[in-house]
Order: structure tokens, then sequence, then C-alpha cells
């Protein structure tokens, strides 16, 4: 049975038969009857007819008959293919029922008994050497995978214990910095305990002008002398490096370095030198941070000054600085520093 044509609607049949009429009336008014405007036309005229307009009623009439007609042959399509599924159902029955006559498949039916193998064959001595070298050879290679495992486990171990002594390495480091920044605040200390022992008579010495060292060194200076007033120095700073516990050998000064000659440093910025200048002794980096205006850039130009002065270092040095302040940190050190000589080194990679 061939393809059902869908019901059509009452609308559509008034369109189909109405579109050309419809389309000679606008051309003949003179107005553009392309598809729509015709479709347009159409439609405002459908919506103007009444319920019972007879050309609504018509067309509504041919409508119902057309989806009556499509609802007959809806049913007996749906009759014939009931049916087509009925006679398939049948013949899968028939066919089940004939395999069941037929008895048990060939699938189920026994195998046929496999041969009996005879005895094995005797390999000649050629073969038998083969063979024996084919298994001498795999014995080989699974030595040398063996001893090649051996070596990367070997290495893998050695670099574990590598790794760990590293890394033991750089907590002693740790511990022994933390050390370290237990003793930052010798230098004062020492300082006013040498002042103390001084006002009561006690021998205090100093290795530069401002410079301040820690009692054991003073006690090795001491020993120098001969009598009984190098014997007593030596007793005191004995005294000093006990009360102290051994402080490690620091630096602090009471006064500017001489090198910087533009003004003096206030009293805050003599201690941030002093806090520089035990990092440096103790192998400490750090980083100067203070409001603005309080003087960081003489404060670190006044540690230049003292590695000129106090240790015979002129440099060379590296100051990072952006390009902004370039001109200014050049002249900066120029005013306070005259000794040192500043080199601007500024420009693009090519150039380098």
């Amino acid at each position: 049975m061939s393809e059902i044509k869908a019901a059509t609607s009452a609308y559509h049949l008034y369109m189909k038969e109405k579109h050309a009429e419809v389309k000679a009336s606008l051309e003949a008014k003179g107005q553009t009857a392309d598809f729509g405007d015709v479709m347009r036309e159409l439609s405002s005229r459908w919506k103007e007819l009444g319920s019972d307009d007879a050309d609504r009623v018509k067309f509504e009439s041919l409508a119902a008959e057309d989806r009556a007609r499509f609802e007959r042959e809806s049913a007996a399509k749906d009759l014939e293919v009931a049916e087509a599924q009925r006679a398939k159902r049948a013949e899968r029955e028939s066919l089940t029922t004939e395999s069941r006559m037929r008895g048990r498949p060939k699938s189920e039916e026994p195998k046929p008994k496999a041969k009996a193998m005879g005895p094995p064959r005797q390999l000649s001595e050629e073969e038998k050497a083969r063979r024996q070298e084919r298994q001498d050879l795999k014995n080989k290679e699974k030595a040398e995978r063996n001893a090649r495992t051996q070596i990367a486990e070997a290495q893998h171990t050695s670099i574990k214990d590598e790794i760990a002594k590293q890394a033991s390495a750089r907590l002693q480091f740790l511990l022994k910095q933390s050390d370290i920044f237990q003793h930052f605040g010798v230098g004062k200390q020492a300082t006013q305990a040498g002042e103390a022992k001084k006002e009561k008579g006690g021998a205090s010495a100093e290795a530069k002008a401002g410079e301040v060292t820690s009692p054991g060194k003073r006690r090795r200076e001491a020993g120098k002398g001969g009598g009984v007033a190098a014997a007593a120095a030596a007793a005191t700073a004995a005294e000093e490096e006990e009360e102290e516990e051994e402080a490690p050998e620091t630096t602090f000064l009471t006064k500017q370095p001489d090198c910087i000659k533009f003004g003096k440093m206030r009293h805050y910025q003599l201690e941030g030198l002093n806090w520089m200048i035990r990092l440096n002794d103790n192998g400490i980096n750090g980083i100067l941070a203070d409001e603005m205006g309080l003087g960081k850039t003489l404060q670190s130009i006044s540690v230049l000054a003292y590695m000129h002065e106090y240790k015979g270092v002129s440099g060379p040095h590296i100051i990072l600085v952006p390009k902004s302040t370039l001109s200014n940190w050049l002249n900066e050190l120029k005013r306070w520093c005259p000794a040192l000589r500043p080199l601007r080194f500024h420009g693009t990679r090519a150039s380098f």
C-alpha cells in the first residue's frame, strides 16, 4: 500500500483554490503580487470570513471529508500491518517447531576423539646442541638484565643517599643560621658591657676608632703584652668572655665611617648600618625596609663606605636600581662617599 497522504486543513484548501484569483486581483490594482503579498492577502480574507459564510462552510466541509479519508486509509494501513505481523509470527513459530522436530543440533553432536599421540621423537645430537645453545643464550640475557637492574638500583640508592645528605646539610646550615640570629644583638651588648668595665677600672681594647670587638679578640690582644697589667687585662677579658658565653666576634660602630663626608648620620641610621654589618660578618642576606625619607640610600652607601674603610674592599660592588632612580643614586654616591667611584652600567641587551 502506498504512503498515506495527510489530511489537509480548510485554510490550505482555500489558499490553494483562491491563490490565482487573489494574485490577479492584486495585479489589477497595480500592487505588488509576489508570494508574500499574495499569502498576506489570502490570510486577511480568510480571517474576514464568518463562521456561516458560504466559502468557509464549503472549505471546512471539504477538510472534514479529507480528514475522514485519512482516517479510513490509516485504519486500513494499521490492519495491513497487523496482518503482516501475524504472518511473520506464525512463520517464526513454524520454524521453531521444525527445528525441534529435527532433533539435536550439530553443535551438540559428539566430537570425534583425538588421535592418540605416539612416543616423543628422539632428538639428534645436533638438535640437542642447538637447543642447549638457545637455552644458554636466554640464561645469559637474563643474567645481563639482572645485572643492569642491580646497577640501576644501586645508582638509584646512591642518588637517594646523596639527596638525603644534601638535605641534611641544608638543615644543619639553617640551624647554624638560627644560632647566628640569636647573637645579632651581641655587638651592642658587648659595647655596653665594655663601657661598664672601663668605668670600674677594667681595660677595654678597640680595634679602631669607633669599632668594638668581642671579648675573645680583646683577650688575645691583651695577651700579647707582658707583666702584671697584661695578665690583669687578659683575666678581665676572660671574665667578659665567660659572662657573654663566648659570643661570636662582631663589629659595632659608635660613629659613622670617616669617608662619609656630606653630613652626619642619625642614630637610627647608624643602627641600621651596624645591623647590616652584622649580617655581612655572619654571611647572611637581609632586606633593609623603612619608611620613605628615612635614609635607606645613605645606609646602603655607608655599608660600602665601611667595607672601603675598615675592610679595605673598594669594590667592585653592583647596585641594581630602577631606571628612574639611576641618576639619583649616582649623585648620592658622589655626595656622601667621594672615596668610591661609581660607574653607570646601563643600556639595551644588544649594546652588551
